[in-house]
């Protein structure tokens, strides 16, 4: 499952992406620009995080950790009817 870790630094980064890109639309600064890329980069470091835990969820074949609903629901469903 993905956990609460997880999310706290996949949120954590998009407001520190957030706020880097509006302090370089204002500012344009070289130092703005350089928070800015680092933001991405963290940022990119979240997704590809997030991108492999749920690669092994959705690779697993235990669909009892998945939450019901949704793509996990519709994953199970076309299992079953295969």
């Amino acid at each position: 499952m993905l956990g609460t870790q997880l999310l706290t630094r996949v949120t954590g980064d998009v407001v520190s992406f957030l706020a880097a890109l509006d302090h370089a639309v204002l500012e344009s600064s070289l130092e703005s620009l350089t928070v800015l890329q680092d933001a991405i980069d963290a940022l990119m470091r979240s997704a590809a995080r997030t991108r492999i835990e749920l690669g092994r969820m959705l690779n697993r074949d235990e669909p009892a950790t998945l939450h019901r609903g949704g793509a996990a629901q519709q994953h199970e469903n076309s299992r079953r009817s295969a």
